[in-house]
């Protein structure tokens, strides 16, 4: 066969697929596309972004990566056949450094993310007790009372082996009083 043969042939099936083609491409062309998801990132560097921030933000991940560097740094130098010299002492030094330095991080991170939560526990307290300040009004004026009578018969215990007339019972009301309520 010779070239002409061959065009012939390739014009004739460019003509046959063409319009399928075309149908084919403007059916996607046309096809509405999906809302993006908020929560998902848009692009590469979103991702990236994304990924580097949760590797940074991990209690474990980034100080376990970082002492198998040190670890491969320290293994290299140690099997160096080189005679000992400043640089060697330093590189050393540095590997054991940095485990050190990925382990208390590690430690940091995890104590961080403690006072974090706890700080968060805090504040869901104090909303709560925000949410209910009469009945914490009214507990801490018992406990107010209840510190008084408790002060008045300490004193006069101390100022005689004898209690005060009448300090047992107002304790034990205020008691019954709170524990009323």
């Amino acid at each position: 066969m010779t070239i002409e043969h061959w065009l012939m042939m390739a014009a004739i099936i460019s003509t046959l697929i063409a319009p399928t083609l075309q149908t084919l491409v403007q059916s996607r062309i046309n096809q509405p596309k999906p809302a993006p998801d908020p929560s998902q990132p848009k692009n590469r560097s979103q991702r990236i972004k994304g990924w580097f921030i949760r590797l940074i933000e991990s209690p474990w991940r980034l100080p376990l990566l970082s002492i198998v560097v040190y670890i491969y740094l320290l293994f290299t130098e140690l099997r160096d056949t080189r005679p000992v010299t400043r640089g060697t002492i330093l590189a050393i030094s540095i590997g054991v450094a940095g485990i050190w330095f990925s382990i208390v991080s590690g430690f940091t991170n995890q104590i961080w993310r403690a006072i974090i939560r706890r700080d968060a526990n805090d504040a869901e307290v104090r909303d709560i007790l925000r949410s209910s300040v009469g009945v914490s009004a009214d507990l801490f004026e018992l406990v107010r009372k209840l510190s008084v009578i408790v002060l008045v018969s300490s004193e006069s215990a101390s100022k005689a082996t004898q209690p005060a007339r009448g300090a047992l019972d107002k304790l034990l009301s205020a008691m019954r009083k709170l524990l009323r309520d």
